[in-house]
């Protein structure tokens, strides 16, 4: 069957709203915006182009990987961060907004010394440091938090370091691809940076490790639990299996003008701020998201 374009996106969209996806009307955009290689703001210029039988069959086969769940970052094989784009594809987690305060924290603490909200001072030594120094990207399934340290913070010795080699596979590519200059290790959490001559230490190490306890998985929405990779969502029990084992092991491998940042659950603050203390952090903040819910944990000693 032949239709318009501003037909099929139409019947596109319903068909997503059946299916209950959110944001079906955007959905069915992008979907026809990703298969033909046009980009949004060029859309409405091909509002009245009628589609041959084989590109809508190809349309309708992309939508209904849509319509049975899979992420449209999935499906179109990118996903947007901060102000850059990475490639993201099954077996690596799919970047979210809430990560991205990572870096707006980071980079506000040591652009302006200080976090809003909170009386954070930093010394401008210790800031500077940081700034020329070591980082270390832990967990760094796509990349996106070491590449947003490079791009936003100006950091050039970033290293990228994940227990699994697709993530590692796919941080090469995004990182040849946005021109960051990177360091790749694979495996578990620090064990890559333990060396018969001592511990290659990190003037900041960020990291948003599985941190949804076991039992929460099931009752994730479908285009989480059923489609991103298990090993990148469950944090064991509590959720807190990951942080302890970084907390339990990161002093030995941070400066002494280190800094920690940690996404982490909105539930999880202030057991984080004891794991922090019983490293030996003596600075720990719990910092909100766009939505006032902790979320992330930065320290230095």
């Amino acid at each position: 069957m032949s239709l318009p374009v501003k037909e099929i996106l139409k019947v596109g969209e319903r068909m997503l709203e059946a299916a209950q996806i959110e944001d079906a009307k955007l959905d069915s955009q992008m979907i026809y915006c990703h298969l033909f290689q046009v980009t949004k703001s060029q859309l409405i210029m091909e509002w009245q182009r009628v589609l041959e039988d084989w590109e809508c069959d190809n349309y309708f086969q992309l939508l209904d990987r849509r319509r049975q769940g899979e992420p449209l970052q999935y499906i179109t094989g990118e996903a947007s961060f901060l102000d850059f784009t990475v490639k993201v594809e099954k077996g690596v987690l799919i970047p979210r907004r809430d990560t991205e305060n990572l870096i707006v924290y980071i980079k506000e603490l040591l652009k302006e010394g200080s976090l809003k909200g909170a009386a954070v001072p930093m010394e401008e030594k210790r800031r500077k440091a940081i700034l020329k120094g070591k980082a270390l990207d832990l967990c760094c399934g796509s990349g996106i938090l070491g590449i947003g340290l490079n791009k936003w913070l100006g950091i050039k010795d970033v290293t990228f370091s994940d227990i699994n080699s697709e993530p590692m596979k796919l941080t090469r590519e995004n990182c040849k691809a946005l021109g960051v200059a990177g360091i790749f290790k694979e495996g578990d959490l620090f064990q890559p940076f333990r060396h018969a001559l001592g511990k290659k230490r990190f003037d900041l190490i960020i990291s948003n490790p599985p941190y949804i306890a076991t039992e929460e998985i099931e009752n994730l929405d479908r285009d989480v639990k059923d489609f991103e990779p298990l090993a990148a969502l469950d944090g064991g029990k509590e959720g807190m299996e990951i942080y302890e084992n970084i907390l339990e092991q990161v002093m030995d491998h941070l400066t002494k003008q280190g800094l920690l940042a940690l996404e982490i659950g909105h539930d999880q603050g202030e057991k984080i701020k004891a794991l922090g203390r019983s490293a030996g952090f003596t600075q720990i903040h719990i910092l909100p998201d766009l939505e006032n819910r902790p979320r992330v944990a930065i320290m230095w000693k």
